[in-house]
Protein backbone atom coordinates (compact mmCIF):
# COMPACT_ATOMS: atom_id res chain seq x y z
CA UNK A 1 0.00 0.00 0.00
CA UNK A 2 1.29 3.45 -0.90
CA UNK A 3 2.72 5.46 1.98
CA UNK A 4 1.27 8.75 0.72
CA UNK A 5 -2.34 9.58 -0.06
CA UNK A 6 -2.72 13.20 -1.18
CA UNK A 7 -6.14 14.70 -1.77
CA UNK A 8 -7.13 14.42 -5.41
CA UNK A 9 -8.27 17.44 -7.40
CA UNK A 10 -11.10 19.10 -5.53
CA UNK A 11 -13.11 19.13 -8.75
CA UNK A 12 -12.75 15.40 -9.41
CA UNK A 13 -15.22 12.91 -7.96
CA UNK A 14 -15.85 9.20 -8.30
CA UNK A 15 -18.66 6.70 -7.80
CA UNK A 16 -18.98 2.91 -7.77
CA UNK A 17 -21.09 1.71 -10.72
CA UNK A 18 -22.42 -1.68 -11.75
CA UNK A 19 -21.64 -1.23 -15.45
CA UNK A 20 -21.18 1.43 -18.15
CA UNK A 21 -24.86 1.70 -19.08
CA UNK A 22 -26.41 5.18 -19.52
CA UNK A 23 -28.49 4.79 -16.35
CA UNK A 24 -25.45 3.86 -14.21
CA UNK A 25 -23.44 6.62 -15.87
CA UNK A 26 -26.08 9.21 -14.96
CA UNK A 27 -26.28 7.98 -11.37
CA UNK A 28 -22.49 7.89 -11.09
CA UNK A 29 -22.10 11.48 -12.25
CA UNK A 30 -24.60 12.68 -9.65
CA UNK A 31 -22.74 10.84 -6.89
CA UNK A 32 -19.38 12.13 -8.16
CA UNK A 33 -20.65 15.74 -8.17
CA UNK A 34 -21.92 15.36 -4.61
CA UNK A 35 -18.47 14.11 -3.62
CA UNK A 36 -16.90 17.21 -5.18
CA UNK A 37 -19.30 19.50 -3.30
CA UNK A 38 -18.37 17.60 -0.15
CA UNK A 39 -14.68 18.21 -0.80
CA UNK A 40 -15.24 21.92 -1.30
CA UNK A 41 -17.61 22.44 1.63
CA UNK A 42 -16.23 19.84 4.04
CA UNK A 43 -19.74 18.49 4.56
CA UNK A 44 -20.25 14.74 4.87
CA UNK A 45 -24.05 14.92 4.91
CA UNK A 46 -26.41 17.26 3.04
CA UNK A 47 -29.66 16.65 4.93
CA UNK A 48 -29.86 20.36 5.72
CA UNK A 49 -29.84 21.18 1.99
CA UNK A 50 -33.02 19.63 0.49
CA UNK A 51 -32.40 21.42 -2.82
CA UNK A 52 -29.24 19.35 -3.30
CA UNK A 53 -31.10 16.45 -4.94
CA UNK A 54 -32.49 18.55 -7.79
CA UNK A 55 -29.20 20.45 -8.17
CA UNK A 56 -27.33 17.20 -8.82
CA UNK A 57 -29.50 16.53 -11.86
CA UNK A 58 -27.28 19.00 -13.76
CA UNK A 59 -24.17 16.92 -13.10
CA UNK A 60 -23.66 15.79 -16.69
CA UNK A 61 -23.69 19.38 -17.97
CA UNK A 62 -20.80 20.23 -15.64
CA UNK A 63 -18.58 17.29 -16.59
CA UNK A 64 -15.45 18.14 -18.57
CA UNK A 65 -14.29 14.53 -18.94
CA UNK A 66 -14.90 11.15 -17.35
CA UNK A 67 -13.52 7.62 -17.48
CA UNK A 68 -13.92 4.23 -15.82
CA UNK A 69 -11.37 2.38 -13.72
CA UNK A 70 -11.23 -0.97 -11.98
CA UNK A 71 -10.37 -0.07 -8.41
CA UNK A 72 -8.72 -2.78 -6.23
CA UNK A 73 -10.44 -3.50 -2.90
CA UNK A 74 -8.61 -5.38 -0.16
CA UNK A 75 -10.63 -7.85 1.92
CA UNK A 76 -10.19 -8.85 5.59
CA UNK A 77 -9.08 -12.38 4.66
CA UNK A 78 -6.09 -11.00 2.76
CA UNK A 79 -7.57 -11.48 -0.71
CA UNK A 80 -8.67 -8.69 -3.04
CA UNK A 81 -11.39 -7.91 -5.52
CA UNK A 82 -12.21 -5.04 -7.88
CA UNK A 83 -15.02 -2.55 -8.18
CA UNK A 84 -15.79 -0.47 -11.23
CA UNK A 85 -15.68 3.25 -10.65
CA UNK A 86 -16.72 6.21 -12.76
CA UNK A 87 -14.27 9.09 -12.31
CA UNK A 88 -15.45 12.53 -13.45
CA UNK A 89 -13.69 15.90 -13.73
CA UNK A 90 -16.06 18.83 -13.35
CA UNK A 91 -15.88 22.44 -14.53
CA UNK A 92 -14.57 24.52 -11.59
CA UNK A 93 -16.55 27.57 -12.76
CA UNK A 94 -19.83 25.66 -12.95
CA UNK A 95 -19.28 23.87 -9.65
CA UNK A 96 -18.29 27.09 -7.87
CA UNK A 97 -21.52 28.72 -9.05
CA UNK A 98 -23.56 25.75 -7.82
CA UNK A 99 -21.66 25.82 -4.54
CA UNK A 100 -22.57 29.48 -4.10
CA UNK A 101 -26.20 29.01 -5.20
CA UNK A 102 -26.65 26.23 -2.62
CA UNK A 103 -25.09 28.49 0.05
CA UNK A 104 -22.72 25.77 1.22
CA UNK A 105 -19.88 26.56 3.61
CA UNK A 106 -16.36 26.73 2.14
CA UNK A 107 -13.60 24.56 3.57
CA UNK A 108 -10.16 26.13 3.30
CA UNK A 109 -8.50 24.36 0.32
CA UNK A 110 -5.01 24.96 1.78
CA UNK A 111 -5.06 21.82 3.93
CA UNK A 112 -2.21 20.38 5.92
CA UNK A 113 -1.69 16.67 5.33
CA UNK A 114 -2.96 14.51 8.18
CA UNK A 115 -0.33 11.99 9.26
CA UNK A 116 -2.11 8.91 10.57
CA UNK A 117 -0.33 6.63 13.06
CA UNK A 118 -2.24 3.34 13.49
CA UNK A 119 -1.14 1.21 16.44
CA UNK A 120 -2.76 -2.11 17.37
CA UNK A 121 -2.51 -4.02 20.67
CA UNK A 122 -2.05 -7.79 20.59
CA UNK A 123 -2.03 -8.75 24.26
CA UNK A 124 0.92 -6.88 25.76
CA UNK A 125 2.48 -6.28 22.33
CA UNK A 126 1.99 -3.11 20.29
CA UNK A 127 2.33 -3.10 16.50
CA UNK A 128 2.43 -0.02 14.25
CA UNK A 129 0.27 -0.37 11.13
CA UNK A 130 0.35 -4.22 11.00
CA UNK A 131 0.22 -5.61 7.48
CA UNK A 132 -2.58 -8.07 8.25
CA UNK A 133 -4.95 -5.09 8.70
CA UNK A 134 -3.94 -3.47 5.42
CA UNK A 135 -7.54 -3.64 4.18
CA UNK A 136 -8.60 -1.36 7.05
CA UNK A 137 -5.83 1.17 6.41
CA UNK A 138 -6.69 1.18 2.68
CA UNK A 139 -10.33 1.89 3.58
CA UNK A 140 -9.28 4.88 5.67
CA UNK A 141 -7.12 6.23 2.86
CA UNK A 142 -9.95 5.88 0.35
CA UNK A 143 -12.35 7.71 2.65
CA UNK A 144 -9.89 10.57 3.23
CA UNK A 145 -9.33 10.90 -0.53
CA UNK A 146 -13.08 11.08 -1.17
CA UNK A 147 -13.49 13.83 1.41
CA UNK A 148 -10.54 15.88 0.15
CA UNK A 149 -8.41 15.38 3.27
CA UNK A 150 -4.71 14.97 2.41
CA UNK A 151 -3.36 11.99 4.36
CA UNK A 152 0.05 10.41 4.97
CA UNK A 153 1.22 7.22 6.61
CA UNK A 154 4.35 6.92 8.78
CA UNK A 155 7.40 5.52 7.02
CA UNK A 156 9.50 2.71 8.47
CA UNK A 157 13.29 2.50 8.11
CA UNK A 158 15.08 -0.24 6.18
CA UNK A 159 14.60 -2.59 9.14
CA UNK A 160 10.86 -2.01 9.31
CA UNK A 161 11.22 0.09 12.48
CA UNK A 162 9.56 3.43 13.26
CA UNK A 163 11.46 6.24 14.99
CA UNK A 164 8.86 6.70 17.68
CA UNK A 165 8.31 5.57 21.27
CA UNK A 166 5.58 2.93 21.01
CA UNK A 167 4.27 3.64 24.52
CA UNK A 168 3.94 7.36 23.78
CA UNK A 169 2.17 6.49 20.56
CA UNK A 170 -0.22 4.12 22.32
CA UNK A 171 -0.95 6.85 24.86
CA UNK A 172 -1.89 9.28 22.08
CA UNK A 173 0.82 11.84 22.90
CA UNK A 174 0.60 13.70 19.61
CA UNK A 175 2.84 16.63 20.63
CA UNK A 176 5.94 14.44 20.56
CA UNK A 177 4.99 13.06 17.15
CA UNK A 178 4.56 16.51 15.61
CA UNK A 179 8.05 17.48 16.74
CA UNK A 180 9.45 14.90 14.33
CA UNK A 181 8.45 16.78 11.19
CA UNK A 182 5.72 18.63 9.29
CA UNK A 183 2.17 17.39 9.07
CA UNK A 184 -0.64 17.21 11.59
CA UNK A 185 -1.28 13.99 13.48
CA UNK A 186 -4.04 11.46 14.10
CA UNK A 187 -3.16 8.55 16.40
CA UNK A 188 -5.40 5.51 15.97
CA UNK A 189 -5.00 3.08 18.87
CA UNK A 190 -6.97 -0.17 18.40
CA UNK A 191 -7.56 -3.05 20.79
CA UNK A 192 -9.70 -6.12 20.15
CA UNK A 193 -11.92 -6.53 23.20
CA UNK A 194 -13.84 -9.81 22.88
CA UNK A 195 -16.03 -9.67 19.76
CA UNK A 196 -15.56 -5.89 19.42
CA UNK A 197 -12.80 -3.49 18.55
CA UNK A 198 -12.13 -0.62 20.94
CA UNK A 199 -10.52 2.28 19.07
CA UNK A 200 -9.29 5.59 20.46
CA UNK A 201 -8.54 8.43 18.03
CA UNK A 202 -6.40 11.39 19.14
CA UNK A 203 -6.18 14.38 16.79
CA UNK A 204 -3.63 17.22 16.89
CA UNK A 205 -4.30 19.53 13.93
CA UNK A 206 -3.01 23.11 14.00
CA UNK A 207 -4.68 24.59 17.12
CA UNK A 208 -7.23 21.77 17.37
CA UNK A 209 -7.02 18.99 19.99
CA UNK A 210 -9.62 16.22 19.93
CA UNK A 211 -9.95 12.66 21.24
CA UNK A 212 -12.80 10.15 21.08
CA UNK A 213 -13.43 6.41 21.46
CA UNK A 214 -15.32 4.16 19.06
CA UNK A 215 -16.47 0.53 19.37
CA UNK A 216 -17.80 -2.11 17.00
CA UNK A 217 -17.31 -5.61 15.64
CA UNK A 218 -16.29 -4.41 12.16
CA UNK A 219 -12.88 -2.74 12.44
CA UNK A 220 -13.08 -1.05 9.04
CA UNK A 221 -16.48 0.47 9.85
CA UNK A 222 -15.24 1.66 13.26
CA UNK A 223 -12.15 3.28 11.73
CA UNK A 224 -14.18 5.03 9.07
CA UNK A 225 -16.66 6.32 11.62
CA UNK A 226 -13.81 7.74 13.68
CA UNK A 227 -11.96 9.22 10.70
CA UNK A 228 -15.15 10.90 9.48
CA UNK A 229 -15.59 12.55 12.87
CA UNK A 230 -11.92 13.60 12.96
CA UNK A 231 -12.25 15.23 9.53
CA UNK A 232 -15.47 16.90 10.69
CA UNK A 233 -13.48 18.47 13.54
CA UNK A 234 -10.89 19.85 11.09
CA UNK A 235 -13.63 21.16 8.81
CA UNK A 236 -15.45 22.92 11.65
CA UNK A 237 -12.23 24.69 12.65
CA UNK A 238 -11.29 25.86 9.13
CA UNK A 239 -14.51 26.56 7.21
CA UNK A 240 -16.23 29.77 6.19
CA UNK A 241 -19.99 29.87 6.66
CA UNK A 242 -22.01 30.97 3.64
CA UNK A 243 -23.40 33.90 5.65
CA UNK A 244 -19.84 35.21 6.19
CA UNK A 245 -18.93 35.16 2.51
CA UNK A 246 -18.78 38.43 0.59
CA UNK A 247 -16.31 41.15 -0.37
CA UNK A 248 -14.09 42.97 2.11
CA UNK A 249 -11.02 45.19 1.79
CA UNK A 250 -8.35 45.09 4.52
CA UNK A 251 -4.97 46.80 4.81
CA UNK A 252 -2.10 45.12 6.62
CA UNK A 253 1.53 46.16 7.12
CA UNK A 254 4.28 43.54 7.06
CA UNK A 255 7.71 44.25 8.56
CA UNK A 256 11.02 42.35 8.74
CA UNK A 257 11.26 42.12 4.94
CA UNK A 258 15.04 42.20 4.62
CA UNK A 259 15.43 41.41 0.91
CA UNK A 260 13.62 40.63 -2.34
CA UNK A 261 13.28 36.96 -1.39
CA UNK A 262 11.42 37.90 1.81
CA UNK A 263 9.06 40.12 -0.17
CA UNK A 264 8.41 37.38 -2.74
CA UNK A 265 7.77 34.82 0.01
CA UNK A 266 5.36 37.15 1.82
CA UNK A 267 3.48 37.98 -1.40
CA UNK A 268 3.20 34.31 -2.39
CA UNK A 269 1.94 33.43 1.08
CA UNK A 270 -0.80 36.08 1.03
CA UNK A 271 -1.85 35.17 -2.52
CA UNK A 272 -2.08 31.52 -1.50
CA UNK A 273 -4.60 32.10 1.30
CA UNK A 274 -8.03 30.92 0.17
CA UNK A 275 -9.71 33.87 1.90
CA UNK A 276 -7.63 36.34 -0.17
CA UNK A 277 -8.90 37.23 -3.65
CA UNK A 278 -6.43 40.00 -4.52
CA UNK A 279 -3.23 41.60 -3.18
CA UNK A 280 -2.09 45.15 -3.96
CA UNK A 281 0.92 47.08 -2.64
CA UNK A 282 -0.13 50.47 -1.27
CA UNK A 283 3.31 51.70 -0.23
CA UNK A 284 6.72 50.39 0.81
CA UNK A 285 9.75 51.55 2.76
CA UNK A 286 12.88 49.90 4.13
CA UNK A 287 11.91 46.45 5.39
CA UNK A 288 8.20 47.27 5.42
CA UNK A 289 5.30 46.96 2.95
CA UNK A 290 1.64 47.95 3.32
CA UNK A 291 -0.69 45.61 1.42
CA UNK A 292 -4.35 46.07 0.49
CA UNK A 293 -6.09 42.69 0.53
CA UNK A 294 -9.37 41.90 -1.19
CA UNK A 295 -11.14 39.22 0.86
CA UNK A 296 -13.98 36.83 0.00
CA UNK A 297 -14.97 36.41 3.67
CA UNK A 298 -15.21 38.45 6.84
CA UNK A 299 -11.84 39.81 8.10
CA UNK A 300 -11.88 37.59 11.19
CA UNK A 301 -11.26 34.60 8.91
CA UNK A 302 -8.08 36.26 7.67
CA UNK A 303 -6.94 36.57 11.28
CA UNK A 304 -7.63 32.88 11.86
CA UNK A 305 -5.65 31.83 8.79
CA UNK A 306 -2.71 34.09 9.65
CA UNK A 307 -2.67 32.76 13.20
CA UNK A 308 -2.77 29.15 12.01
CA UNK A 309 -0.13 29.69 9.31
CA UNK A 310 2.53 31.15 11.63
CA UNK A 311 4.25 32.80 8.65
CA UNK A 312 3.13 36.29 9.68
CA UNK A 313 2.99 36.96 13.42
CA UNK A 314 1.16 39.95 14.95
CA UNK A 315 3.31 43.07 15.41
CA UNK A 316 3.17 45.85 17.98
CA UNK A 317 0.28 47.73 16.35
CA UNK A 318 -3.11 46.59 15.04
CA UNK A 319 -2.91 45.46 11.43
CA UNK A 320 0.87 45.05 11.62
CA UNK A 321 2.63 41.71 11.15
CA UNK A 322 6.19 40.40 11.17
CA UNK A 323 7.46 37.96 8.56
CA UNK A 324 9.00 34.97 10.27
CA UNK A 325 12.41 33.77 9.05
Amino acid sequence: MSQLYAADSLYQGSAVVVDQSPAEQEKGMRIALQEVLGKLSGLNQFAAYPEMSSALSAARKMVLAFYYENHPVLLPDGSSTEEKRLVANFSPKAVDKLHTDLQLPRWNPNRQALKVWPIVAYGQERSIMPIELEYAWAGMADLALGRGMPMRWPEADENGEYAVDVQLLWGGYTDELNEQGPGETLVVAALQDGPEWNVRMSLDYEDLRWSERFRGADLEAVLQQGLNQAIDQVVAASSIAAADSGNWQVDITVTHLTNAEDYARCLAYLQGLSVVESVMVKDASAGKVRFSLGLNAAPNYLQQYLQAGKTLLPGAAEGQYQLQP
